[in-house]
C-alpha cells in the first residue's frame, strides 16, 4: 500500500508471505484446538487480614470462543488459505464442518451464561453462523419432520 503526504514519497513495500503447506494433521490440530471446554469451573477466595482463607466460592468463566481466524494463526496459515484447503482436502473439509459444530455450541453455551455482549453474539449468530431472518425480511420457517408409524 502506498501512502503520500505533501511531495513526500513514503511508500512502504508489501512484503510477500510465504504461503503456508497443508498438512493433514492440522486436521486433528483443528478439532483440538475447537473442542476446549466452552467453560471452566475457577474459584473466588477471600481472605483474613492475617492472610487465611476467610471462603472459596465457584465462578463459572468462559473460554476464549474459538475462531478460524486464530487456529489460522496458529498453523501459520491465513483464513483464505484454510478455506482453499478445504476445497482440496476432503478430510480437511469434513474437520472444518465439524470445528463449525463445535464453534456454534460454545457460542450458544458462553451466549445463554451471558458471557458474551450480546451485540457481539447476536452480530456473531447472524454472520458467522447464519442465524436470523431471511434477506426477504422474513424469518426462517420451523423445520419439522414427522414419522409416520403404521
Amino acid at each position: 500500500m502506498c501512502c503520500y503526504h505533501k511531495g513526500v514519497d513514503n511508500r512502504q513495500e508489501v512484503k510477500k508471505t510465504k504461503k503456508a503447506v497443508y498438512k493433514r494433521a492440522y486436521c486433528q490440530k483443528m478439532l483440538d484446538y475447537f473442542s476446549a471446554p466452552p467453560q471452566r469451573m475457577e474459584k473466588k477466595m477471600t481472605y483474613y487480614p492475617d492472610g487465611s482463607v476467610k471462603s472459596e466460592e465457584p465462578v463459572l468463566l468462559s473460554a476464549p470462543l474459538p475462531t478460524f481466524q486464530a487456529f489460522a494463526q496458529s498453523v501459520g496459515a491465513s483464513v483464505a488459505e484454510l478455506n482453499a484447503w478445504r476445497s482440496e482436502h476432503p478430510e480437511f473439509d469434513a474437520a472444518c464442518q465439524r470445528a463449525q459444530q463445535m464453534q456454534e455450541n460454545a457460542w450458544i453455551v458462553g451466549s445463554l451464561a451471558g458471557h458474551y455482549n450480546s451485540s457481539f453474539a447476536q452480530f456473531f449468530g447472524k454472520t458467522v453462523l447464519g442465524y436470523g431472518e431471511r434477506e426477504d425480511g422474513e424469518k426462517e420457517p420451523p423445520v419439522i419432520t414427522v414419522r409416520v408409524v403404521d
